[in-house]
């Protein structure tokens, strides 16, 4: 059993030794260079070398980013200043056409801004708020329909105008229809079964009877006409008898 055990030791400790041996050599192969070495014209930079070179690149970078920050921190603040007087001009524009009590305020068409466009794209198309004048009236803006765009003020005063309208409308329709209502028991009262359409279907029976009567004498008209006709012819008869008479 121990000369198993020793024999097993034994192996392990070759194993370990040819590991080392390996790792040393590869040490020793793969070394690094700390300091520059020249084989024949060509210089090979060591570590230390490259060290200062990444050292030097890194602090180049660091101070122009610093520069790039200090330019973009002045830029920032100008960028700033110029928002916060935007800002206030437009505050100014959108109050204008907000207020209640402003009537004839409307949307107008500002000028656009002229800076340059290359150095300064982000300025294109917006309000140029440097030639904003309070006393200044900018032609008014158009909508789809091609007429003004109206400000608060002036809906609302049209929106009062026709609510009033509305109102007045539905007084006089009430009005109208408690008249209709009126004039309707007077042509016919179903409660009371009388108005003008009673009145008008007895003056219609009336006419019916007016015209009955109206061919009735016609025929006796007739009759009058005859006997009238006789009658003169009998009176001519009779006068000419008397005169034979009297002579």
């Amino acid at each position: 059993m121990m000369t198993k055990l020793g024999k097993l030791l034994v192996l392990l400790n070759v194993f370990l030794s040819i590991g080392l041996l390996a790792w040393a050599f590869s040490i020793f192969v793969n070394r690094l260079g700390y300091f520059d070495s020249a084989q024949g014209e060509t210089t090979t930079p060591g570590q230390f070398t490259r060290y200062a070179n990444e050292y030097k690149r890194l602090n180049d970078g660091g101070t122009l980013a610093q520069s790039l920050y200090v330019r973009a921190a002045d830029e920032l603040a100008t960028y700033e200043q110029e928002r916060a007087f935007r800002n206030y001009i437009l505050s100014i524009l959108l109050d204008e056409v907000k207020k209640q009590g402003m009537n004839t305020a409307l949307f107008r068409e500002f000028p656009r801004d002229t800076f340059d466009r290359v150095a300064r794209p982000e300025y294109k198309g917006l309000i140029d708020v440097r030639q904003y004048n309070q006393g200044a009236q900018f032609p008014p803006r158009k909508g789809l329909d091609n007429t003004p765009l109206e400000g608060y003020g002036q809906l609302q005063r049209k929106l009062t105008n026709l609510v009033k309208d509305e109102v007045d409308l539905s007084t006089q329709d009430e009005k109208i229809l408690q008249e209709t209502g009126e004039l309707s028991k007077q042509v016919y009262d179903e409660t009371t079964k009388n108005g003008l359409q009673t009145e008008l279907f007895k003056l219609q029976t009336i006419l019916k009877n007016l015209d009955d009567e109206s061919d009735l004498l016609a025929d006796s008209l007739d009759n009058w006409e005859e006997q009238l006709r006789t009658m003169k012819i009998r009176k001519q008869q009779l006068a000419a008898r008397l005169a034979e008479y009297q002579k």
